[in-house]
């Protein structure tokens, strides 16, 4: 039996081939141990067959747990995915919280496919026909703290020199920021202005932007080619708007990615920049 003192949250997720089910169990169950951040998880690859499986492996999962059919919240992928299995996921959801009385709260599917991982990270997932529903997010001890580039559906050949571009332009610029911020420490200290500095970091960021997502978009053209060519045999026909896109997607990213990792750079005293330069 559950104790008052417990709160349950299950998950549910139907939008891929797999029928993801989790539970997780916080407070002081029976005897008033701490079962704070148990966990349960049930993950089955049921192609089309949501409808069929999810009864059963919900019930399943609460006897692993040991608990009652019933839990405090319940938190529900909301796509992209498939449209079929998001339908039945998010019917039997809004079923169970409407017997139990409890929230159905939706939680983007990619970002649940994030994982318990930290720094710049491109989720994807394929939508057929060389597409791919994808999104990069920057993670923070696990969890969620910015959207770099919000769920959508691309192109497979754009997501990737896009992903790419991303994580190459936010690593470069995390790795460089102390020293950009004495170079700009000492810029400061003989007369320059902080909006000239704001403007140079600025066209610095763009240019840099805008060649790496054109190279990123014609490598990533070259790999589509080789592997529709030379892996898959079939025929395959590139677009000059990739690399147009991926140059003008690179100079936003590093613009937003520099925003992100220097903006405090410029506003931080020059005597305290340069004292821990030394």
């Amino acid at each position: 039996m559950q104790s008052v003192g417990t709160q349950t949250v299950l998950s549910i997720e139907c939008g891929t081939p797999y029928l993801s089910l989790g539970l997780t169990v916080n407070g002081h169950g029976m005897g008033g141990h701490d079962v704070t951040g148990r966990a349960f998880s049930r993950v089955t690859e049921v192609g089309r067959t949501h409808a069929e499986r999810l009864p059963a492996e919900l019930e399943a999962l609460f006897a692993e747990a040991a608990l009652p059919l019933r839990a405090d919240k319940i938190v529900i992928g909301s796509g992209p995915g498939s449209y079929t299995g998001l339908r039945v996921g998010a019917s039997y959801a809004l079923g169970l919280g409407r017997a139990w009385g409890v929230p159905v709260l939706g939680v983007c599917t990619l970002e649940g496919l994030a994982g318990a991982k930290d720094g710049v990270l491109a989720v994807s997932l394929d939508a057929r026909k060389e597409h791919v529903y994808g999104a990069v997010y920057r993670l923070v001890a696990g969890v969620v703290a910015e959207t770099l580039h919000t769920a959508a559906r691309y192109p497979l050949t754009d997501f990737r020199a896009l992903a790419a571009g991303l994580v190459v332009l936010f690593a470069a610029i995390t790795v460089t920021r102390e020293e950009r911020a004495k170079e700009f420490a000492i810029m400061r200290a003989v007369g320059a202005r902080a909006s000239l500095l704001r403007q140079v970091q600025r066209a610095e960021l763009a240019g840099v932007g805008l060649l790496a997502g054109f190279l990123a978009s014609v490598v990533a053209l070259a790999v589509g080619w080789g592997l529709a060519r030379y892996v898959f045999d079939f025929a395959w026909t590139g677009s000059w708007t990739v690399p147009l896109f991926g140059s003008l997607a690179g100079a936003a990213l590093a613009l937003a990615a520099g925003w992100w990792g220097l903006r405090s750079v410029l506003n931080t005293p020059v005597v305290e920049t340069l004292r821990k330069a030394q």
